[in-house]
């Protein structure tokens, strides 16, 4: 897929700070934004753990873990 062929998406948000629109053709950046995301939902979660227990610091550790 290139930019403007037929089968092209175009991915836009808009910007926290700025409120400007902002439009990016580009499937791999598209990506890397998601995974990043993903990433740090799984350190949010991850530092929201009590780890009163074994379990409990299990499961703290696999959410950072899943970060990287």
């Amino acid at each position: 897929m290139g930019e403007g062929s037929p089968a092209s998406v175009e991915f836009t948000w808009t910007d926290l700070y700025t409120e400007d629109p902002i439009t990016i053709p580009d499937i791999s950046y598209e990506q890397s934004s998601i995974l990043f995301n993903l990433g740090a939902l799984h350190s949010l979660l991850g530092s929201r753990e009590d780890r009163v227990s074994e379990e409990v610091c299990s499961l703290s550790f696999d959410n950072y873990l899943h970060s990287c």
